[in-house]
């Protein structure tokens, strides 16, 4: 059995932001000294601790709670892997209130 072949690619990462926030969080770097919610124990919690240092990393155990974060401000955005936000928002579509408010940042490759 040879487990060296790759069987799923995670896609590019993101940051599911507001899009009312898209203007003023383009780049990375325009979370600095803001908060970003990432999965505990995954990649982007990786991600945001190693290539956001300037921002507060807020851990969290469930996607769908981090989406109402991102609704109400208590973070400005959560790090995901592309294919999981592009669920996510498929997913949120019955949501007319939450997809239509939300957009992805794209920054790192798996």
């Amino acid at each position: 059995m040879d487990f060296t072949d790759i069987y799923h690619d995670g896609g590019n990462q993101c940051i599911v932001i507001l899009k009312s926030k898209a203007d003023e969080l383009k780049s990375l770097a325009d979370f600095e000294g803001k908060t970003v919610a990432a999965e505990n124990g995954t990649l982007q919690q990786s991600l945001v601790t190693e290539q956001l240092p300037k921002t507060t990393l807020e851990p969290i155990s469930k996607i769908p709670d981090t989406i109402m974060m991102v609704m109400t401000g208590k973070v400005a955005g959560v790090a995901l892997a592309s294919v999981v936000a592009d669920h996510v928002l498929q997913t949120m579509e019955t949501w007319s209130s939450v997809k239509p408010c939300l957009t992805m940042l794209h920054w790192a490759s798996s």
